[in-house]
């Protein structure tokens, strides 16, 4: 699943530099996917520590699933890198594809934070409500998941001297995988995400009514625009985004970003978040003008979305 060719060095780069092997499209779509799966099994497991109050046990099903989707990711992952770990040697990080090496420390940690958090749950039990964010092996958890499910991003972003990118199928992989980062992220601030506030709730908080609740709701919206756009300026960052990767990348994490674990509830801004989608799609695409590393610092209208 890993490309044979090798990277053509630059002029710029220094010759002596160990030339790293190159992951092929289908390898980055496959980790992507995987890591689809794994942060789906994250999000049915906090769902699960909210709505099943007899919840007393490691070996639930929902931990299946989670942990289910670590080990097939590793397994992907470690087969990528099998030519790193030959000899009975320990592992070569510079045989490994550009983006593996933290993606291999980042399994042995999530390995470590599961055992932990076996132990943690067996001696101190299931937590519930917003102590499930806090626990230090769901921490070391969701901070090394983080570092999984954006190997297609660092693996996209180490190819400069790939050609550029002309259509939203080639940094497909990149996307998602930035895509399911900023979920987690979201995951973890539940309560701090403006997302899962109904619409009667914004209307309470804007009236001043209460104070208290009208300061929530203001900084959740300050911290959750700050998670939504700060993914969509890395990209930018690195390439000049094709029609459609704003809007694929806001349906992902709004489309996982729905659920409560905090509150116990699935919470929905679904029609407003899909048309919001839509209307992004069309007033952005009707642009000729496409946010991109050299366009940094200028007012434009980004075709990107």
């Amino acid at each position: 699943m890993v490309s044979t060719a090798q990277e053509t060095a630059t002029p710029e780069s220094a010759p002596d530099l160990p030339v790293r092997p190159v992951t092929s499209y289908r390898t980055d779509l496959v980790t992507v996917l995987l890591g689809t799966w794994f942060t789906i099994g994250l999000m049915v497991d906090a769902w699960a520590h909210n709505n099943v109050p007899e919840l007393e046990t490691f070996f639930t099903p929902w931990h299946a699933v989670f942990y289910w989707g670590f080990l097939v990711t590793a397994a992907c992952v470690l087969w990528t890198c099998r030519a790193a770990f030959r000899g009975g040697r320990l592992p070569d990080f510079r045989a490994m594809p550009a983006g593996y090496p933290a993606t291999v420390v980042a399994l042995g940690t999530f390995a470590v934070s599961g055992l932990f958090d076996f132990g943690w749950h067996t001696l101190f039990g299931i937590e519930q409500n917003t102590d499930i964010l806090f626990s230090p092996s769901h921490l070391g958890l969701v901070t090394s998941m983080v570092v999984i499910v954006t190997t297609p991003l660092r693996t996209a972003w180490a190819r400069r001297d790939a050609a550029p990118v002309t259509g939203l199928r080639a940094l497909l992989p990149a996307v998602l995988s930035t895509a399911l980062a900023a979920t987690l992220v979201l995951l973890f601030l539940q309560y701090a995400n403006a997302l899962v506030f109904r619409p009667g709730s914004i209307v309470v908080a804007l009236t001043d009514a209460d104070e208290y609740h009208t300061s929530n709701v203001v900084t959740s919206i300050l911290v959750t625009n700050l998670v939504l756009i700060v993914p969509l300026l890395t990209l930018a960052k690195r390439w000049v985004l094709p029609v459609g990767s704003a809007a694929v990348l806001y349906a992902v994490i709004g489309g996982s970003a729905r659920p409560s674990p905090t509150s116990g509830t699935w919470r929905s801004c679904g029609g407003c978040w899909w048309r919001a989608c839509c209307w992004t799609w069309w007033r952005c695409g009707c642009s000729r003008r496409r946010p991109g590393p050299a366009g940094c610092g200028r007012t434009r209208c980004w075709r990107g979305c």
